[in-house]
């Protein structure tokens, strides 16, 4: 594969895999054998045996911590106010920039009046928006100093 892609980007358009496919038999053949897979699946197998023998082990603590408690499960959420705190403050700050950059876009679609410089020519619902944008704006910086 490397030497098709190096072939490809040097310009040649040479077809690695039909030129190797009267051969390709005989290299895995050569280069993987029946015994070293039986081999390799032995010593997976060994493994994968003794990584069980702990399961046994853990269930009867369990069982017996469970019977001592009368077999009732107790849930303990702990630990993760300071992340909902986090993503909420995050989205709260998200959400106050979009509605900003909103209110700006939607102040600015008079481009005439911009380009201009008449200011007098701007009705109240473009004041409004370009300060309904700021305040968000500076409401969001203001939320994230806390």
């Amino acid at each position: 594969m490397t030497l098709d892609s190096v072939g490809k980007g040097l310009g040649l358009d040479m077809d690695i895999f039909s030129m190797m496919e009267k051969n390709i038999d005989e290299l895995i053949s050569r280069g993987i054998s029946k015994e070293e897979v039986l081999e390799e699946i032995a010593w997976s197998g060994k493994d994968i045996v003794n990584n069980f023998r702990i399961i046994p082990r853990h269930s009867k603590w369990f069982l017996k911590e469970w019977s001592k408690r009368g077999y009732a499960l107790k849930l303990i959420h702990s630990g993760h106010e300071e992340s909902v705190t986090s993503l909420q403050d995050a989205i709260y700050f998200l959400g106050n920039i979009v509605f900003a950059g909103i209110c700006l876009i939607a102040a600015s679609f008079d481009g005439s009046v911009f380009k201009t410089g008449n200011f007098k020519n701007l009705s109240i619902a473009h004041y409004v928006l370009i300060l309904l944008g700021f305040f968000f704006m500076l409401r969001s910086l203001s939320y994230r100093k806390k």
